[in-house]
């Protein structure tokens, strides 16, 4: 059964079954689904493109509870897909929605369907993360005789980012009766984010494809406004499927100014390879080149180059995840740098010393209050 199957089947269900399909259509995805690696990782996926390896390079379909998933290769903490009380929450949206939101005319609205993911996962993991906290998360199960996390770790505590996010809509995604991709890759933006690592999803039906990149919706005024879901030209698709895709789409945030809503736009880059770290550079030299030419020729009609470049530039850098993210993820590569440089015996610069020692410092502080978080949550009763 596809999308349109499944979605009409949860439509037309009782409350009173609810509970006991949901049992039943998550032992029939874990028996029958294709993607069967007892592990994944981002690092992994990208090694195997580096290798020249193009097929079937992807996350494909439904992630069993069995597959332990990192964010770098070789982490010993891993997570695992093992919670279904989710599923709960996307039913529970799509029986409350009107008919005609969800279907029409035999369709199925897919951004509305994108939409009730988006919420759920917002709902389940939270919408904003931190860096440190999630790396607390992970050392805390980082012995190689700990079991791994289970996703539902990651609950409402800020410590949920890309691949967890992502990996969730993939089973939410595959629950519905689509066939998702999940892909490990990179995002980098014309405000200075290059290649940093990234996971994101895509759908494709009839011909199209939807990549939606459910860690950074589009926000207005600050707070969650609807999933961030970009086209992808027919030229594009086969590329995807063989792990070299690469697509540039403009993320529009939007804020309130009086009565009217301004757009705040900024052009990013998904890819499944490394891009050109001056790829911006090289698209913003012509663009360059033509705003000179264009004050030069307003300058004879006595205008100011400065008049010129006023009407030019009138945008903002949203305020997206990705970019709340850039400077923690920037350190803790510059200190991963310094821990390799020292563990080769390299001597460190006092400044360089201080910055390790300080990283360890706040790691330690992080474990501390992460593990006693959780002994209150468990002396009240708390899951996590």
């Amino acid at each position: 059964m596809d999308e349109k199957d499944i979605i009409a089947q949860i439509i037309n269900m009782d409350n009173a079954e609810i509970d006991s399909w949901i049992v039943d259509r998550v032992e029939l995805l874990e028996r029958t689904t294709i993607e069967d690696r007892d592990e994944i990782s981002s690092t992994s996926y990208t090694l195997r493109r580096a290798r020249g390896e193009k097929e079937n390079t992807e996350v494909q379909g439904f992630i069993p509870s069995k597959t332990q998933l990192r964010k770098m290769q070789f982490d010993l903490a891993s997570f695992r897909m093992d919670d279904t009380s989710f599923y709960k929450s996307v039913i529970d949206y799509i029986k409350k929605a009107k008919p005609q939101s969800i279907m029409r005319d035999g369709k199925i609205n897919n951004n509305y369907i994108m939409n009730i993911i988006q919420c759920s996962i917002i709902n389940y993991l939270g919408l904003h993360s931190s860096e440190s906290r999630r790396n607390a998360l992970y050392n805390s199960r980082a012995d190689i005789d700990d079991e791994p996390l289970s996703i539902s770790d990651f609950k409402q505590n800020g410590t949920a980012m890309c691949v967890e996010k992502s990996a969730m809509a993939q089973n939410i995604l595959a629950f519905l009766g689509y066939n998702p991709m999940m892909i490990f890759g990179y995002l980098s933006n014309e405000k200075g984010i290059t290649n940093e690592g990234h996971a994101y999803n895509c759908i494709i039906r009839n011909g199209k494809a939807m990549l939606i990149d459910f860690t950074n919706p589009i926000m207005k005024d600050g707070a969650y406004y609807k999933p961030a879901i970009f086209s992808i030209d027919n030229d594009k698709l086969e590329d995807f499927k063989k792990g070299k895709a690469q697509i540039e789409v403009t993320h529009k945030d939007l804020h309130t100014k009086g009565d009217s809503i301004e757009e705040e736009s900024i052009q990013l880059v998904y890819s499944s390879e490394a891009i050109d770290e001056k790829y911006f550079d090289k698209k913003k030299a012509p663009l360059e080149k033509a705003q000179e030419q264009t004050a030069i020729a307003h300058q004879k009609n006595h205008l100011t180059y400065g008049d010129v470049t006023d009407t030019i530039f009138q945008g903002k850098v949203p305020d997206s995840e990705a970019q709340h993210q850039a400077k923690d993820t920037d350190k803790a590569i510059k200190i991963r740098r310094l821990m390799f440089k020292q563990k080769t015996g390299a001597t460190l610069t006092t400044e360089e010393q201080a910055l390790i020692d300080q990283h360890i410092q706040q790691t330690n502080e992080e474990q501390v209050r992460f593990r006693n978080q959780q002994n209150q949550k468990k002396s009240k009763g708390l899951s996590l």
